[in-house]
């Protein structure tokens, strides 16, 4: 990834006082008590972003970007770099310290059934008037009841803490991993784009990062169930004997691992459905914006039998997934009932006589075991899911990116020194031993036939194309007008504006000089008139002009490359484009045209 600073847009203030989670204390943290003024708000109105707190300093994307980076660097050094090596470097204290909270919690947990054993014995004990001997040496009945409570209470708030954690640490990650795919997608090569499609990098931003978020979420449980049951079938040793101890252990096991086999399966057959809707919405895209082609060759009937198609071998899936997810679910939840049966009866056909205080001591213990058996089949899924996310990033980090062009140590700020450019690595070549040099300001105008090479050599310089020899030189900041105009869905002054602030004298000047004054005169609202999804409600030459408005706005760019901005302007608005804008707003500029 490439090391380029980060600066927080116009609406984002990192320096202002932040949220409430800064100032809370030991105790409101603990109990997440902090969260009820605004729980108090959502009770009286309609939530709104201002009621909502802002992010602390360490959990905004800027901080994690930085952190990951680091980590990530690092991972670059190594023979196969590892997308999850670096998430645990990056984390690895946040999850130590919520690995301990959960440890605290299961042993806070697994001591209830102990407690709950001796408060039984203190009652049979005092019912027969004998002196009260329990298996935790407190003899009294309001200090076990009430230590019984206070493990309780701890037990909550502790592992609902380490939850909070948990989660936090998943949203973080999922942030990581939107901002990292969107960066990635900015530097992509042109080559590194032949197999990629913008529905891959939509699943990434969206689906995978959701995936991690769940990872981690509920990950932690399939470390922490396993040793919870482990120490449970030991103190069910303990408890009934080493016989009965070892068939409990092996009942248990064997509903383990067909939950874990269970767990897997389902993430496998959860992953084939999200390929077929990511099929399925892909299709639905591509017919909807091409919808007037479909109407006019009538391919309704022939685009309505392959979405059927597609859509029944999605329901064939979810009707899958929701069968073994819920066969899933009531298995492990029969678990410890099954164990606990097969255990009581084990231990009385050899000869035990079964007390209350064992059978109360099994249920408890039973009791408990119910939680991580129930949770262990979905963490081992999401943490299938969140790795299987983790290996797709992963290899597309690692795909090729545009080379930053060196320096130029002369005064030219655009050089080609018998460079050879191909868009393939092994491909028929397109741009062959160029020459090119050019110096501030000028202005240079590339002729050609259709399909000469004209975009390819805009798309060379931008270091889109892979160079196979030669050299090339680039000094100072670009401002690029591509060929086909791009619009977004906004405001017809933001699509101007674009990420740079408003000054209102440029911000006139660039329209005159794009011949856009008239074009505001008839839009709705001017230029706060919303502009449709890729330009719906612009014409050709509007969108063109927008497109160059946008480029000439970007006034502290030092060399301007402009991809035949002209072509779809009638002759009388092109040449007083060309006048007013390449030979007067960039008269001192470095200009390709």
């Amino acid at each position: 990834m490439a090391n380029s600073p980060i600066h927080a847009t116009d609406y984002i203030n990192l320096e202002e006082e932040t949220c409430k989670s800064i100032k809370r204390s030991w105790f409101t943290d603990i109990n997440l008590s902090w969260i009820n003024s605004l729980i108090k708000k959502g009770k009286t109105h309609k939530l709104q972003e201002n009621d909502v707190f802002t992010l602390r300093n360490a959990d905004t994307a800027v901080v994690l970007h930085e952190r990951f980076t680091l980590e990530w660097a690092k991972q670059l050094d190594k023979p196969i770099p590892k997308l999850y090596a670096a998430i645990w470097h990056t984390f690895k204290r946040e999850i130590t310290v919520t690995l301990l909270l959960y440890s605290v919690s299961a042993s806070l947990t697994l001591l209830q059934p102990w407690l709950i054993k001796s408060i039984v014995q203190y009652f049979e004990q005092s019912a027969a008037n004998a002196i009260v001997q329990t298996s935790i040496g407190i003899s009294s009945g309001y200090g076990l009841a009430a230590l019984l409570a206070v493990v309780c209470t701890l037990s909550v708030i502790t592992g609902d803490y380490a939850q909070c954690l948990a989660a936090q640490i998943g949203c973080n990650v999922k942030s990581i991993f939107i901002d990292i795919v969107f960066l990635k997608t900015l530097q992509l090569s042109g080559n590194a784009k032949q197999t990629l499609s913008s529905g891959d990098v939509v699943t990434m931003t969206t689906v995978d990062s959701e995936k991690m978020l769940l990872g981690f979420w509920m990950g932690f449980w399939s470390v922490v169930a396993p040793a919870i049951l482990f120490v449970i079938l030991v103190l069910m040793g303990l408890q009934l004997g080493l016989t009965v101890g070892l068939i409990s252990s092996a009942i248990m096991c064997a509903f383990m691992a067909a939950g874990y086999y269970s767990g897997t399966k389902v993430g496998y057959v959860k992953r084939q459905l999200l390929k077929v809707q990511a099929e399925r919405v892909k299709l639905m895209s591509e017919i909807l914006q091409g919808i007037r082609v479909v109407k006019l060759y009538a391919w309704e009937e022939h685009l309505t039998e392959y979405i059927t198609a597609v859509r029944m071998r999605e329901f064939q899936l979810v009707r899958k997934y929701q069968v073994m997810r819920v066969l899933n679910t009531v298995t492990l939840y029969a678990a410890p009932l099954v164990t606990m049966a097969i255990a009581l009866v084990s231990y009385v056909a050899l000869g035990n006589e079964l007390s209350s205080t064992t059978a109360f001591t099994v249920l408890a213990l039973m009791n408990t075991c119910m939680a991580p058996c129930m949770i262990f089949s979905n963490a081992v899924m999401h943490v299938s899911d969140a790795l299987a996310s983790s290996e797709r990033v992963n290899q597309y980090l690692l795909r090729d990116e545009m080379l930053e062009a060196p320096t130029s140590p002369t005064d030219k700020e655009l050089s080609l020194d018998n460079a050879t450019f191909a868009w393939h690595q092994k491909p028929i070549l397109h741009l062959i031993n160029l020459k090119i040099s050019t110096t501030s300001p000028s202005l240079t105008i590339i002729v050609g036939a259709v399909g000469s090479g004209k975009s390819s050599l805009i798309h060379a310089l931008l270091g889109e194309m892979t160079m196979l020899s030669g050299s090339r030189a680039v000094s100072g900041s670009i401002s690029f007008v591509n060929q086909e105009s791009w619009i977004m869905h906004d405001t017809l002054r933001n699509n101007i504006l674009f990420t740079s602030g408003y000054d209102e004298s440029k911000y006139h000047q660039v329209l005159s000089a794009c011949q856009l004054l008239p074009d505001l005169a008839t839009l709705p609202n001017s230029d706060s008139t919303e502009i449709g999804e890729r330009g719906i409600n612009l014409s050709g030459g509007q969108k063109a002009r927008v497109s160059l408005a946008r480029a000439l706005y970007k006034s502290d760019a030092d060399i301007f490359l402009l991809d035949d901005p002209l072509s779809a302007l009638d002759v009388h608005v092109a040449s007083r484009v060309f006048k007013e804008c390449v030979q007067g707003l960039l008269s001192n500029k470095t200009t390709l045209l």
